[in-house]
C-alpha cells in the first residue's frame, strides 16, 4: 500500500528529470569516462615519447625505467631481499 502511494505521488516529469541531470557531473559513469579519457591521453603521450621507431631505444628506455623503479624502492625501504633458492635454475641461467 505504501509503495503504491509513493509510486503515484512520485510521477516522472520534465522538471524532475532536469533537476536530476544536474548531478551527471558527479555520477560514477562520468567519473569513469573522464578517468579513462585521461589514461588514453597519457598513454598516447607516453607512447609517442617512448617510440621513435627503433626497438633498441625502446628497450633501453624500458630497462632504465625498471632500474628507476628499483632504485626508488631501495631509497624507500632499504635493501631488496631476493630468495635465490626459490628461483628455478633455467630462469637463473637465462
Amino acid at each position: 500500500m505504501v509503495g503504491t502511494l509513493v509510486f503515484i505521488s512520485n510521477q516522472p516529469s520534465a522538471k524532475k528529470l532536469a533537476w536530476i541531470t544536474t548531478f551527471d557531473k558527479i555520477s560514477p559513469e562520468h567519473i569513469i569516462k573522464v578517468c579513462a579519457q585521461e589514461i588514453v591521453l597519457f598513454s598516447a603521450f607516453f607512447t609517442n615519447k617512448m617510440h621513435n621507431g627503433y626497438l633498441r631505444s625502446y628497450l633501453l628506455k624500458i630497462i632504465l625505467f625498471a632500474e628507476l623503479l628499483i632504485g626508488y624502492q631501495l631509497y624507500l625501504g632499504g635493501p631488496l631481499h631476493i630468495k635465490w633458492e626459490t628461483l628455478s635454475p633455467s630462469a637463473f641461467m637465462k
